[in-house]
């Protein structure tokens, strides 16, 4: 089974406005006429940029660019690489406000965009992955082992890039992570150990620009695809080889991207020319900002054509006088001169190993097919002689299709299903999604049709693109997109739920609480707390009812809570009050006589008094020991009450009763003669 190439557009726009400038992004960004239909046309612009997130800024068509970046920089951010066209990728520690600025676009990096479309997936993924710069070298590998990634070393690495090995949907994972700027094929040499030399990448005015980018500006000829004239001027050369075989490789390098593209180059002499390459080797400062940096790293760098660049400086290509330089060997001044002509017309790196354009330089005799077929995105092919890119094995004998797809779910995940047919030995279908992961499924070889299908590929809420792509044995493959929206799920319902118990004060320690509760659902269960202790759960669901509900002196919180069969749940809550019970009694007096003890020679007495208590006296009786008794009239006040005597000792004795059923008392003593 052959390795999946991802084959998609190379050019992300940022919006569909045709008016505003490209961001040259190379990543997956697959683009079929039924997706461009359903996609929405623009993404709406964030109030602020998250903070401690890189992001990309584009300023609007028109704007100062300068202007706007600075701006940038004032209210906090670090500006951390150019992308063309028109942006910057960003990076702040605090929320990063967007209002008032000229902006056609402001959004994070997709982990899709962050995904060269020439990696291979198999059993496992080898990749070179590039952080954004800042990311601490501690930190990266930190990342990658504990994504379960292994990590193989390589002392020739650029700055910011580490070598890993593993599972692809591992990978992907990798590229959600906000510290990954790009991850492309590892080349044969890297995973073979062979020393390398890192191309640092072309630079413009505004910055350097990250491996993720396939182009910068349209070229020497403006836009479309046309000619140009440039001439090339030669400074100081080196001594490691004699200036002029150094210059014969040099001009051979020029002739090699001349006669793809229609691009003339004309020697001449001078300085400070316009359309003009300036080639020449210097050592640590050397007239601009790019220092370099003696024996073993840097080999040269180049800037990138007129526009981004300005003239004078744009197309310059500058060596590094302390190489080692060789012809033919080691570090081969052809190779190197060839490769960064290829900034100097316009060209990023390529992801594809074993090219003139791969970010670490290799010794060859020439072009390769993709490098021929890269510039002329750029220039107008020259003459039919010309090598032209091998043409990609003709998919026609292998088909796919894919059933379609509702445009807007609410699940996590979707089902994606359909057929191939035809095909050359087995074949794979792999599943991409631009937002939520990737995998494969491998189909035994037949000429008739295969069904396949992947039961729950994940969704995350808003757009998803979801790549489809199928791959035979001898490398042919035919993709398909689809396209849906996952929205935000709305919350799911609690159930009703009812108290029927009343609310307010009782002097029962047990009370029974009853009511109902409903749902589509059903209602699983309902239970009962007190937040003055104790808990339990109600007999029944849609009329429930817990009798011997425990109360506690004073304030009781009884807190009902049904759960629905669906998951959700609801409570109510009622409060009831246990009255104190009643120990005091009351308080009661005799006001006449005022005597304790006294004599008359009356057959009778009146007596009459006062009795208080919280709760209320609800009777006053009296007794005499002879045992005449009788009620009072009234409480608070009481009497008068006449009552009768006998010759003698008689002991009159008044009680008081409140509604907790406590009593007092009081006695006098009176002598009839």
């Amino acid at each position: 089974m052959k390795h999946l190439r991802l084959a998609s557009a190379l050019l992300l726009t940022a919006a569909s406005l045709s008016a505003q400038p490209a961001l040259r992004l190379k990543g997956i960004d697959a683009k079929s006429q039924a997706a461009e239909e359903r996609a929405p046309a623009t993404e709406e612009q964030p109030a602020e940029l998250p903070a401690g997130r890189h992001a990309i800024v584009q300023v609007a068509e028109g704007a100062d660019f300068p202007a706007q970046i600075e701006e940038l920089r004032r209210r906090g951010a670090r500006v951390v690489r150019y992308v063309p066209d028109r942006a910057a990728l960003v990076w702040s520690e605090e929320a990063l406000p967007l209002d008032g600025l000229d902006l056609h676009w402001a959004g994070e990096m997709r982990a899709a965009w962050k995904l060269s479309r020439d990696l291979e997936y198999s059993s496992e993924t080898m990749a070179v992955v590039e952080f954004h710069p800042g990311v601490e070298p501690d930190r990266s590998r930190a990342i990658v082992v504990q994504l379960g990634l292994a990590v193989r070393e390589h002392s020739d690495l650029a700055p910011g890039h580490l070598l890993v090995v593993g599972d692809p949907n591992k990978v992907w994972r990798l590229a959600e992570r906000d510290e990954t700027a790009y991850i492309y094929p590892a080349s044969r040499e890297l995973l073979d150990g062979t020393a390398v030399h890192a191309c640092a990448g072309a630079v413009t005015e505004a910055g350097p620009v990250g491996h993720y980018v396939a182009t910068v500006g349209d070229g020497w000829d403006g836009p479309g695809r046309s000619a140009a004239a440039l001439s090339y001027v030669f400074g100081a050369m080196t001594e490691k080889v004699s200036p002029e075989e150094a210059k014969a490789q040099i001009r051979r390098a020029f002739d090699a991207w001349s006669q793809v593209a229609q691009v003339d180059f004309q020697e001449a002499t001078g300085a400070n020319l316009q359309r003009s390459i300036a080639v020449l080797f210097g050592e640590g400062e050397h007239g601009d900002s790019y220092p370099f940096d003696g024996p073993g790293r840097g080999l040269a760098h180049t800037f990138y054509p007129a526009p981004p660049n300005p003239e004078t400086i744009a197309g310059d290509l500058h060596f590094d006088g302390a190489e080692a330089w060789r012809i033919g060997a080691d570090i081969d001044l052809f190779s190197v001169a060839l490769h960064e002509l290829g900034h100097a017309l316009g060209l990023g790196h390529s992801d594809r190993p074993g090219t003139v354009m791969y970010p670490y330089y290799r010794q060859t005799t020439g072009l390769t097919p993709e490098d021929v077929d890269a510039v002329r995105t750029l220039y107008a092919a020259r003459g039919s002689d010309a090598p032209s890119p091998t043409p990609e094995p003709p998919p026609a004998s292998l088909s796919l299709t894919v059933s379609a797809l509702p445009g807007s779910v609410r699940q996590a995940s979707i089902a994606v299903r359909g057929t191939v047919a035809g095909g050359s030995g087995p074949v794979r279908v792999t599943w991409i999604s631009d937002r939520a992961g990737s995998g494969w499924r491998d189909l035994p070889a037949s000429s008739g049709i295969r069904e396949w299908s992947f039961d729950a590929v994940p969704l995350a809420v808003g757009a998803n693109r979801i790549s489809l792509v199928a791959t035979d044995g001898a490398a042919a493959r035919v993709a398909r997109e689809v396209f849906v929206m996952r929205e935000e799920a709305p919350a799911p319902e609690p159930p009703a739920l009812r108290i029927a118990t009343v609310a307010g004060r009782v002097s029962s320690p047990a009370i029974t609480l009853e009511g109902t509760a409903s749902h589509p659902s059903g209602v699983s269960r309902v239970v009962w707390s007190n937040d003055r202790g104790g808990s339990g759960q109600a007999l029944g669901t849609s009329s429930w009812r817990a009798a011997g509900v425990l109360l506690q002196p004073g304030m009781n919180r009884l807190t009902v809570t049904a759960y629905a069969a669906a998951g959700t749940a609801r409570s109510a809550t009622i409060a009831v009050e246990l009255a104190s019970r009643d120990t005091t009694p009351p308080s009661i007096t005799i006001v006449s006589p005022p005597a304790v003890t006294s004599s008359t020679t009356a057959a009778t007495i009146v007596l009459q008094g006062t009795a208080r208590d919280d709760t209320g006296v609800v009777e006053v009786t009296w007794e005499t020991s002879p045992g005449a008794r009788g009620v009072a009239r009234g409480t608070t006040n009481w009497g008068p009450v006449t009552v009768p005597l006998y010759l003698g000792l008689n002991r009159i004795i008044v009680r008081a009763k409140d509604a907790a059923g406590n009593s007092a008392w009081r006695a006098i003593s009176v002598i009839r003669k």
